[in-house]
């Protein structure tokens, strides 16, 4: 069997080619928040791998940067809107 198996593999019928790689593909995840009149489905959202990879570098950065703000000035609030 392993005979058969490496004879085919090198006449190239193993597998079929698949063509060029895309180097940035499109990758689909499920939304963890919902669109109005879904009844709360998770919406699927379609991006390219290197767009996930900006959204998550990007949030890093602002949890990041809330962190440090929090650490240099402990008293404070976020800001947002005030109660009335």
């Amino acid at each position: 069997m392993l005979l058969l198996l490496s004879a085919l593999a090198a006449t190239g019928l193993a597998a079929p080619d698949q063509g060029p790689v895309d180097p940035d593909p499109i990758v689909c995840k499920r939304d963890k928040s919902s669109e109005v009149g879904t009844h709360l489905r998770p919406k699927k959202v379609c991006l390219k791998r290197s767009e996930w990879d900006l959204i998550a570098k990007n949030t890093q950065n602002e949890l990041q940067h809330l962190s440090d703000r929090a650490a240099f000035n402990p008293g404070t609030q976020p800001s947002g809107p005030k109660p009335h």
